[in-house]
């Protein structure tokens, strides 16, 4: 074959490579949008296609660990179903870290837990639902102990026990930053705030965390306890959903509301 056959050969193949990936990377091109589209978190559209609302609560409202808490639990996925006509599916975490990750991924579409508003909260990834005004977070402790602390400044070189990611670490990392405390913090992956207060009771640990609600309930249940040292100011509490949903959050506020929806 002489030297300008193999040209317009070689040409002729260079022309048909061209071609093929010219006709095939539109083809790959719609499937990486497609996959791109399917990792998009889900909005009101597609909740009301599937006929599944998604929540997540802690163990400690979803459960009948504190009736008071599951009563709230139950009222709060009863109106929701009433005024979205959806099904409502519940699952149950008390890690706070996997439970906004799987907001985030459109695994689950509501958190039902009050959780509390602070700077570390992304406003561009979350939205504060029902927000209202909360009490403080307080210390855990024992009254009689020789390491009582009267005023946040005493718990310098102190450490304190919390459950494994729980969102009250916030709070000791602000008061800490704020006041120049080195204050440690110990995570526990085996026991939530309850049990970490019995902990505190049968003197194993020497402070833990709890919420204003919770410190007036378990102090009538610890009278050996104090719950009087708040590590907070009031709080901004609300429940969560994802900004990347915006129909959805506009759909979940007048669902959460208290206020009776008005007829159309």
């Amino acid at each position: 074959m002489n030297l300008s056959k193999r040209m317009w050969l070689y040409l002729g193949l260079l022309f048909l490579a061209l071609s093929t990936m010219y006709l095939v990377k539109p083809k790959e091109q719609q499937e990486a949008d497609n996959q791109a589209r399917s990792r998009l978190p889900r909005d009101y559209q597609e909740v009301k296609s599937e006929g599944i609302l998604r929540v997540m609560a802690p163990y400690q409202i979803g459960t009948d660990s504190t009736k008071q808490g599951t009563e709230n639990a139950q009222q709060l996925i009863h109106r929701l179903r009433k005024r979205s006509g959806l099904e409502v599916e519940l699952s149950l975490e008390d890690n706070t870290h996997r439970a906004l990750e799987a907001l985030l991924l459109g695994e689950v579409d509501l958190i039902l837990e009050p959780v509390a508003y602070t700077a570390e909260l992304d406003s561009s990834l979350y939205i504060l639902l029902d927000e209202r005004l909360a009490e403080p977070i307080y210390l855990v402790q024992r009254r009689d102990s020789s390491k009582y602390v009267s005023k946040q400044l005493e718990l310098e070189g102190r450490e304190v026990t919390l459950p494994l990611n729980s969102e009250l670490q916030l709070f000791l990392h602000h008061i800490s930053e704020e006041m120049g405390l080195n204050i440690a913090i110990r995570q526990d992956s085996l026991y939530n705030t309850e049990q970490l207060i019995m902990k505190v009771q049968a003197a194993s640990i020497d402070y833990t965390l709890c919420s204003g609600e919770e410190a007036k309930r378990y102090a009538r249940h610890f009278p050996d306890l104090d719950f009087t040292l708040p590590i907070s100011h009031n709080l901004r509490r609300g429940w969560l959903t994802r900004r990347a949903s915006p129909v959805l959050a506009d759909s979940l506020r007048r669902w959460l509301s208290t206020e009776a929806p008005q007829s159309k």
